[in-house]
C-alpha cells in the first residue's frame, strides 16, 4: 500500500520490505542490520523485529 513504508519507518522501525519479498532485498537488509549490531550477540527476535510484533516486512533493530 502507498505510504506503508513511511508509516513503518516513522514507527521506530529501521527497515521495511514490501511483499512479495525479494530474496536479494531480504539478504541485503539482514546484512545491513547484522552489521549495524556490531559485536553484539543477535537473536532471531532482534532480526525479525520483536516477539509478536505482527508487523510483517518490518525490521526493528536492538529491541
Amino acid at each position: 500500500m502507498q505510504g506503508d513504508r513511511e508509516k513503518i519507518l516513522n514507527s521506530n522501525f529501521d527497515g521495511y520490505l514490501s511483499r512479495p519479498v525479494d530474496a536479494r532485498a531480504l539478504a541485503q537488509e539482514l546484512d545491513r542490520v547484522l552489521r549495524h549490531q556490531g559485536d553484539q550477540e543477535v537473536s532471531a527476535d532482534q532480526v525479525s523485529g520483536s516477539k509478536g510484533s505482527g508487523k510483517a516486512g518490518a525490521v526493528r533493530e536492538g529491541t
